[in-house]
């Protein structure tokens, strides 16, 4: 497939430029202008660590002359994966996506490239599809609003564990998790672990991040519904000021049904896309 961009009036007032050539207080703000939701309280050279975002890869657009949207692309080993393409509202239909995309394929190759994309979005999933990505799998979104009232007696404790020793703790056969990738194991300093202890044998494993008005879990294992309340419990009690838990589910996981009895609702779907 040829990424050329065919001739389009007005083309002229549209330049691209390599992310490492903009400063990061204006990369920064063209973020935080296009995607007010993905920083949160999250600072933007924390993000940057937290995704391994490579700027060399990444992509500005200006249109007439000033900035317009972003592509951010993360080194995934073996592949790439786009962990942001977002244009300023006021400046969308012109283009400008289509633009970026095209430049971070080009890119890329012969690298794959993947992302994720909300299901909802139908006008980036028929973007991405018509560039030749194709659905992989698809996840979910869970959340639950806090306060929680557990209600649950449960034996057992939970353990603080740094990040990296909880999660070398899954290496307990009924609590295996895949391999773990390159995009995680960048997280790692950012992240909390716990580990819940029943007769001195480990029953559930928690990775996750406190902010100040969410809870963010990354990785969650439980051999059955009481570890898991336990561990959501924990990170409760640790990260009083927030104000919801949210935590991304494969369909089909053992844990969907736990989930859903502790009042955990599908909060969106998202498709993983890879290119070609």
């Amino acid at each position: 497939m040829k990424l050329g961009i065919s001739p389009k009036k007005g083309r002229q007032s549209r330049v691209l430029i390599s992310a490492n050539e903009v400063s990061s207080p204006e990369l920064c703000h063209l973020v935080r202008v296009c995607a007010p939701d993905l920083l949160g309280q999250t600072r933007f050279e924390e993000l940057l660590r937290q995704q391994d975002v490579c700027l060399a890869l990444s992509y500005v657009v200006k249109y007439l002359g000033e900035y317009a949207g972003v592509a951010l692309v993360a080194q995934r080993q073996p592949h790439l994966h786009l962990c942001m393409l977002a244009v300023r509202k006021e400046l969308r239909s012109r283009g400008l996506g289509s633009l970026l995309l095209e430049a971070v394929l080009t890119s890329a190759q012969p690298h794959l490239l993947s992302l994720d994309v909300l299901s909802r979005n139908v006008r980036a999933l028929a973007m991405y599809q018509y560039y030749g990505f194709k659905l992989q799998r698809s996840s979910f979104f869970w959340h639950r609003p806090l306060p929680l009232r557990w209600g649950c007696i449960y034996k057992g404790s939970v353990r603080a564990l740094a990040p990296d020793i909880a999660l070398n703790r899954t290496e307990t056969p009924s609590l295996a998790w895949p391999a773990q990738s390159r995009s995680l194991l960048q997280k790692l300093p950012f992240l909390r672990g716990a580990v819940y202890m029943n007769l001195g044998v480990i029953r559930g494993v928690a990775l996750f991040h406190s902010g100040l008005e969410r809870i963010v879990v990354y990785r969650l294992a439980a051999a059955d519904k009481l570890a898991a309340r336990a561990l959501f419990r924990y990170m409760h009690l640790v990260t009083p000021s927030a104000s919801a838990i949210f935590l991304r589910w494969m369909q089909g996981e053992q844990l969907s049904s736990y989930l859903r009895e502790m009042g955990f609702r599908c909060h969106s779907e998202y498709h993983i896309l890879q290119s070609e």
